[in-house]
């Protein structure tokens, strides 16, 4: 049998027949679903609508491939018939029928017999019959069903085009649940059905009715009528997904937010909470962008019911406020901000909001520009601890860092400027304020025999005036200081490449020279207050973290380090090793650091990888003398077939000059085991083993298939602060997928 093979280009049937496509893309693009409340998790809303891909009509100028077993044209009646394996290609687009026929006397294209359509996306729409009239203004597909690339479903009886503007869909389901023989005519696990859609293309809705959500073919959510925006719009009006939780604390609540779209540029978010036994928390979220920026403001307020007797603040009024933006000023500048305030220590903790044991808001301005660095901040902190203390509590106006590096070598190096200004103060206790400006310079050498050397030097000035110093008898003072450094800093890489991969073994030493540190007594330690020795910070010039306090007198860094790659797969290995020895001079670090003797305690840290789904760490550091165990850090982690999880035990011992009253020794570990295909147990434990207590547990069990994750969690926790206590948690999560997720718990 002869095959007819017509190219079209331009001319009215190529427009015509491009036609079908139309009305079949119009039918997947406008049904997109939303979850008709579905009801969402305590403590995060996991809601999102089903968008199925927007398609757009194909370009009529673009040509057409039409080929058939069979073409006849009949003069009298002016149709075009094309019969028998009817293909057309068209703009990417692909069409098979039995018959396709075309009268332009009566304005009629019809489409019929295994109608297949493949869009350029990989969704494939079925059909029985494809009928277009009027222009293709109206229009009827019957027996729709389409199947898209994420492998979900859609299947309506039939699909009506009006007036070029509104699409009826009439029993119409949708899932994303594959539809296979071995389900052996058993409902799905999952569907929506509805008994009529319709898409006004020109108000932009979407309208159902008689929506339900089905499981296993019982209905368990019925909705007789509701509307959503159709894909093309972004933003609008109305309810979102509510919440439900409960908690010993305030009883059971539910959270209804509601969106109010006042202009493209600003909206806000109303999302009260209404709880049983405090009432209702109010939660409002003002967003607005400019041309330049944006901007949030979020305040959240709650009058309790019944108060707790021990509730921190005041125990009737209780709320926060949460503010940030950001603003362009030109290409190199931006300024903005970041708020969070609350009323007292537990109200964010306790309503499920923040779990935060510091708040922190600052103000700021910042300018990038070449080489050229600005940045200048206001913070203000509010401690949440119980010994937090708001007098002490410091805030800083303001903190300025400015930093440039010289675009041209200075006697063969590298020149750095670093200036800082930083302003300290409290309602008690000592205030300080302190400019810092640093000239740093570096020269990297590189002999004939692999050696790498590099000279450094730095000059550093300080000018403080503070007051109330404790240590310095009180009252106000004023002085400067200036820090000369210089150094040099030695390398000799060995490499050497076998069978097996490359080797590199790094010895390094360091020498750094400088005056004794000085005025210790009369500057109050702001910046420097917590300190760790390790390898990771063995070579550095100043191991101390800020700059009220510096390494003072001749110190001499020495350490090892080896480094393994393979050649053919993921296997490596990293270790560096050594010690710090104080040359002369007075030495800066107190006790238990580490480096308070003439030689420090040894430092070393390692990194293996020994497969592609393994990672072991450990960092740790020895005694000098006797090689107890000061620091001790322990991580693995990996993935398997059917096992994942990870194991941290860190031991630490006392410091209390920084922060470390006491020795503690802790283990931390996450574990997840693939029960089955769809099955997956997962549960993790913080356990405190100075003590023997857990300070935190959890256990849970997941499902997921192609079209559903299922999540059931029990988490417990055992610390208590004020009207904080230790509470038995349990969560319920589950995500319909393409459609969105929802769940709900709270405490036991």
């Amino acid at each position: 049998m002869t095959r007819w093979q017509f190219r079209f280009k331009g001319q009215d049937l190529s427009k015509k027949l491009s036609g079908c496509f139309a009305l079949s893309l119009f039918v997947v693009a406008g049904l997109t679903f939303y979850s008709p409340g579905v009801t969402p998790a305590a403590a995060k809303t996991h809601y999102a609508p089903l968008k199925l891909p927007r398609l757009q009509v194909p370009d009529t100028n673009q040509s057409l491939l039409l080929k058939s077993d069979n073409l006849a044209y009949d003069k009298e009646t002016g149709t075009a018939t094309a019969t028998g394996n009817v293909e057309i290609y068209f703009d990417k687009y692909t069409v098979l029928a039995d018959r396709v026929t075309y009268s332009p006397n009566r304005d009629l294209l019809t489409a019929s017999g295994n109608v297949v359509m493949t869009e350029p996306d990989g969704n494939v729409v079925y059909a029985d019959t494809v009928r277009l009239s009027d222009k293709f203004r109206e229009g009827n597909v019957q027996t729709l069903y389409t199947v898209f690339t994420n492998q979900a479903r859609l299947a309506a009886a039939s699909a009506t085009r009006e007036e070029g503007n509104t699409t009826v869909f009439s029993k119409v389901v949708y899932s994303a649940c594959k539809a296979c023989e071995k389900n052996k005519g058993r409902p799905l696990l999952w569907q929506i059905k509805a008994d009529k859609v319709v898409h006004d293309k020109k108000e932009k809705t979407i309208s159902y009715e008689n929506a339900k959500l089905e499981f296993f073919g019982v209905p368990v959510l019925y909705v007789p009528r509701f509307s959503h925006p159709d894909p093309t719009v972004k933003r609008k009006s109305g309810f979102l997904t509510p919440s439900y939780t409960f908690s010993d604390q305030f009883g059971s609540g539910v959270r209804v937010p509601y969106f109010w779209n006042i202009a493209p540029n600003v909206d806000v978010t109303f999302s009260p909470t209404i709880t049983t036994k405090q009432g209702l928390l109010a939660d409002v979220e003002f967003r607005q962008r400019l041309t330049n920026g944006s901007y949030r403001i979020r305040p959240i307020g709650i009058y309790q019911l019944e108060p707790s007797n021990f509730s921190p603040g005041d125990r009737r009024f209780r709320g926060a406020l949460f503010s940030d933006g950001e603003f362009n000023i030109n290409n190199n500048w931006k300024w903005g901000w970041d708020v969070e305030l609350t009323s007292d220590d537990t109200f964010l903790r306790r309503y499920n909001i923040k779990d935060d044991n510091t708040l922190v808001s600052e103000a700021y301005l910042t300018g990038l520009k070449g080489r050229n660095y600005f940045d200048v901040r206001s913070y203000y902190f509010q401690g949440l601890r119980t010994t937090d203390n708001t007098n002490t509590t410091p805030y800083i106006l303001p903190a300025l860092e400015y930093n440039y590096i010289y675009d041209k070598p200075v006697l063969g190096g590298e020149v750095e400027v670093d200036t800082s200004f930083f302003n300290v103060e409290r309602d008690t206790g000592a205030d300080s304020t302190r400019l810092s400006t640093t000239v740093s310079w570096r020269k990297t050498i590189k002999t004939s025999s692999g050696v790498v050397v590099t000279p450094f030097a730095q000059g550093r000035g300080d000018f403080y005036r503070t007051n109330n110093v404790a240590t310095a008898g009180g009252g106000s003072d004023a002085f400067a200081r200036i820090l000369p450094i210089g150094g040099v800093d030695i390398r000799m890489p060995w490499a050497k490449s076998t069978n097996s991969g490359l080797h590199i073994i790094e010895p390094i030493a360091q020498v750094i020279v400088r005056p004794n540190e000085t005025k210790t007594s009369r500057i109050p330690n702001e910046d420097s207050q917590s300190f760790e020795f390790g390898a990771t910070n063995l070579f550095s010039i100043d191991k101390f973290a800020g700059v009220d306090r510096f390494e003072g007198g001749t110190r001499a860094n020495v350490g090892l380090s080896y480094t393994y790659n393979n050649n053919n797969s993921d296997v490596w290995l990293r270790a560096v090793a050594g010690q710090s020895f104080q040359l002369g001079g007075r030495n800066s670090f107190g006790p238990n650091t580490g480096l308070e003797n003439g030689s420090s305690d040894y430092v070393g840290e390692l990194y293996i990888q020994p497969t592609s789904n393994i990672l072991m760490s450990a960092r740790v550091r020895l005694d000098d003398e006797d090689f107890s165990v000061k620091r001790n850090e322990l991580g693995i982690s990996g993935s398997f077939d059917r096992l994942s999880g990870s194991v941290s035990y860190t031991r630490l011992a006392a410091a209390p000059a920084f922060g470390e009253l006491a020795a503690s020794e802790v283990i931390n570990a996450a574990a997840s085991v693939r029960l089955s295909k769809e099955w997956t147990a997962f549960g993790n434990i913080y356990y405190d083993v100075k003590s023997g207590f857990r300070l935190q547990d959890g256990v849970g069990l997941s499902y997921e298939n192609e079209c559903l994750i299922l999540s059931l969690a029990y988490k417990e926790t055992f610390t208590a602060d004020r009207d904080l206590e230790p509470e038995k948690s349990l969560f319920v999560q589950i995500t319909l997928k393409t459609i969105g997720g929802t769940g709900f718990g709270g405490g036991l």
